[in-house]
């Protein structure tokens, strides 16, 4: 969450009001996907405060933005900051907090080339509260957490303010259950009335490597023209070979009819440290005006209509500061006649040469064709 926040504050401010949490970016090809379920990077910490293993650890960033053509110019200032307060001792609990500011130096002008969401409100000075949860274990439960917050792993990006309730891992199975609900968080709407977000879910591991996963979903969101309430299924697994070729896919159901399904691969060659990735997603059923989380563009892009995505990625290290990868993105409209400027085929090729551990101040150059 803490790099998905400084990566959007970094990239905030040339889209229209909207009531997506994260705004629309430049497609780029993935790197190297890292073993699946590796743990998330950890956000730099202090050292223990005390001899129980109790922390405190945060962050703040701060960009300055001046932009300018012949007759108009546009000047910002923005921070990102986020403080963990994490416990030791039997029983640990913790707090996290992140949030971002903004601030427009010269002015509000809605007539300004330069406008963008944050002119939209009524004070120059903005706000943005990302996350502010509690969580701990209690009892049985592994994990308990409540306020603000985001899940991943959930069928679509669960983002709301309400409570997570996650038990351990039972028997020889692994078998865990979850719930969560609580108000939807659309951090461009003036209010939250009439929206929700919440699920269940079980997971177990029923044989070496190898883990099934089934959820459950109900999204509500009211809108201008009325209430949307969808409920969505999906049944994901997950299998891994010692680290070297890893399996995943999930397929999910809306409002009882299939939806989509997306098939991953990957293989690690680490003696020459070379990767092959393989991927295939297919959307059944036409995208409308849905809930908020499952069709965030469709304001400003209409229905999504089927269609197939194919991708091949390879990625070879040819010395210690040489890297060189490419691929092929294949997608296919299922209809001719749903072609339009947002939704189309297309056939994608491209080749990428990485050149760092060798260029001072710890850079890296890269070249794509």
């Amino acid at each position: 969450v803490q790099e998905e926040a400084e990566e959007q504050a970094g990239e905030e401010g040339d889209s229209e009001p909207a009531q997506e949490p994260a705004e629309e970016e430049e497609v780029e090809e993935p790197e190297a996907p890292p073993p699946a379920e590796a743990p998330a990077a950890e956000e730099p910490t202090l050292e223990p405060t005390s001899e129980d293993g109790a922390s405190l650890s945060g962050f703040i960033t701060a960009r300055y933005r001046a932009r300018w053509t012949g007759e108009e110019e546009d000047q910002d200032l923005y921070a990102v900051g986020a403080i963990d307060i994490l416990t030791g001792g039997k029983d640990p609990w913790g707090i996290h907090v992140m949030g971002r500011g903004a601030w427009d130096m010269d002015g509000r002008d809605s007539a300004s080339t330069f406008y963008h969401v944050d002119d939209s409100y009524d004070s120059a000075v903005t706000g943005r509260l990302y996350h502010a949860y509690a969580d701990a274990p209690v009892g049985s439960m592994d994990l308990v957490r409540v306020g603000r917050q985001v899940i991943f792993d959930t069928p679509v990006r669960a983002y709301f303010d309400g409570a997570l309730l996650e038990t351990a891992e039972f028997f020889d199975l692994g078998l865990q259950v979850g719930a969560y609900g609580g108000v939807s968080t659309h951090l461009f709407e003036s209010s939250a009335s009439g929206d929700f977000t919440g699920g269940a879910y079980t997971s177990l591991r029923p044989w070496y490597g190898g883990k099934l996963r089934f959820d459950y979903m109900h999204l509500q969101d009211e809108t201008q023209l009325g209430t949307n309430k969808d409920d969505l299924l999906q049944l994901g697994f997950r299998q891994h070979f010692d680290r070297v070729v890893q399996l995943e896919g999930d397929y999910s159901w809306l409002e009882g009819e299939r939806r989509d399904v997306d098939l991953r691969g990957n293989w690690f060659y680490t003696e020459q440290e070379f990767s092959l990735q393989l991927a295939y997603y297919e959307l059944f059923q036409e995208q409308g005006q849905l809930s908020l989380e499952l069709n965030p563009f469709y304001n400003s892009l209409r229905t999504l209509f089927p269609y197939r995505q194919t991708r091949i990625q390879l990625t070879k290290a040819f010395s210690e500061w040489v890297d060189l990868f490419g691929g092929v993105d294949l997608r296919r409209v299922d209809d001719e006649g749903d072609i339009g400027k947002f939704n189309r085929d297309f056939d994608r090729y491209y080749l990428t040469l990485v050149l760092g551990k060798g260029l001072p101040l710890d850079s890296s150059l890269g070249f794509r064709g």
